[in-house]
């Protein structure tokens, strides 16, 4: 609900209504290193030399398209192109919508 409510703010605040257009979705998630880690995994994981397995990465992608369907796009059938990083760092999670 936090991802649609964001989207949806940025598309009031930049005047614009959910795209019929085909577009292109990156989406960046960041998870944090679990604090019960060895500091040397830790490093790893800083180091981007370990990444996250789960949420599955399939699961990252249809969560951020299904929140930002009817908001962003009018339906996510219309991505057409999709990238989708996961890593360990500070928890955030970055979306850019393109068309």
């Amino acid at each position: 609900m936090r991802l649609a409510a964001a989207g949806s703010d940025e598309m009031v605040s930049l005047g614009i209504d959910p795209t019929s257009e085909p577009c292109k979705v990156l989406i960046r998630a960041q998870f944090e290193i679990p604090k019960s880690w060895t500091k040397a995994k830790k490093l790893q994981a800083e180091r981007r030399e370990i990444y996250p397995g789960k949420p599955d990465i399939d699961n990252v992608a249809k969560i951020v398209l299904d929140a930002l369907n009817g908001i962003v796009f009018e339906d996510d059938a219309q991505v057409h192109a999709l990238r989708v990083f996961k890593a360990y760092g500070d928890p955030c999670l970055s979306v850019e919508v393109s068309w």
